[in-house]
């Protein structure tokens, strides 16, 4: 068996706000989804 891959973006009220999961552990999430999703926290 194999890991999961997977990459969450959480906000301070514990919301999330962004997830990824692939079965296929050679699929990461493009850098630029990631910093898409903390843009739209604004600070929060």
């Amino acid at each position: 068996m194999l890991p999961v891959p997977a990459t969450f973006v959480i906000d301070r009220t514990g919301e999330v706000r962004f997830a990824f999961i692939d079965l296929d552990y050679r699929n990461r999430v493009e850098p630029s989804a990631i910093l898409a999703a903390l843009e739209t926290l604004g600070g929060q």
